[in-house]
């Protein structure tokens, strides 16, 4: 996929996961979906018919059927009670918050966070990963396999705060990007939050992301959780 549809899916449209892509389309309307709202979005392959236009739309229809694939295939773990979902196509927009968690606790979902921050393996289709501990927070890189993209990100996990903060670092500069994502867990009750944010203010930013690909990405860390934790069903 060239490097100009990848930084569009990334940086414009937030595709900053590969279960955000999966569920960024429906299985009806993904094929139209990655011509209209990336290729076509994209300086030198807005007109369709052109033969650099058709190969990427080809290769992200490619991409997006491995992807869905991959997030939809059942983790071989414990049952756990499964959250109520709304309707996945609305954007997470400002936040999106999880309903209350309870089967496990704070401790075993802290710890599911962190597990999937340095062992991203265990949760999604990526390859060559290498993460290395810095001052303030893991750097980490690897290769999101349906999409062939290198991804590299800077995480800092606060068990103070509960946050686990991603933020994606520029290939080219190798800077920081200027927002973060958030993943937080809340106690009383239990439940976990998603959001973006500007880094400088910390002011929230709308998150195009699709609430499926986020709740999709919190019912795997509850039972991730709970099976490692031991606790069964809900």
């Amino acid at each position: 996929i060239d490097a100009q549809i990848v930084d569009y899916m990334t940086k414009t449209v937030q595709l900053e996961s590969l279960t955000d892509f999966a569920n960024f389309w429906t299985t009806a309307e993904f094929e139209k979906g990655v011509q209209d709202d990336v290729v076509k979005q994209v300086p030198g392959f807005q007109d369709a018919s052109q033969p650099a236009a058709r190969i990427q739309i080809a290769r992200l229809r490619v991409a997006w059927r491995r992807a869905r694939d991959q997030t939809t295939a059942k983790l071989p773990i414990k049952k756990t009670r499964t959250m109520p979902h709304t309707s996945t196509d609305k954007p997470v927009g400002m936040g999106w918050t999880s309903p209350e968690v309870t089967s496990t606790t704070l401790d075993g979902l802290w710890a599911a966070m962190v597990d999937n921050a340095r062992n991203p393996q265990k949760f999604m289709d990526v390859s060559d990963v290498t993460v290395a501990d810095r001052p303030d927070f893991i750097a980490r890189s690897m290769t999101i396999n349906p999409m062939q993209w290198h991804a590299e990100e800077h995480i800092y996990a606060n068990e103070r705060t509960g946050e686990v903060i991603y933020r994606l670092v520029d290939a080219d500069t190798k800077q920081e990007t200027k927002d973060e994502r958030v993943i937080a867990v809340k106690e009383n009750p239990l439940r976990m939050e998603f959001f973006h944010r500007h880094v400088s203010d910390g002011y929230r930013l709308y998150w195009k992301a699709p609430i499926g690909s986020v709740q999709n990405m919190v019912q795997e860390l509850i039972n991730y959780a709970a099976s490692n934790m031991g606790k069964g069903e809900a």
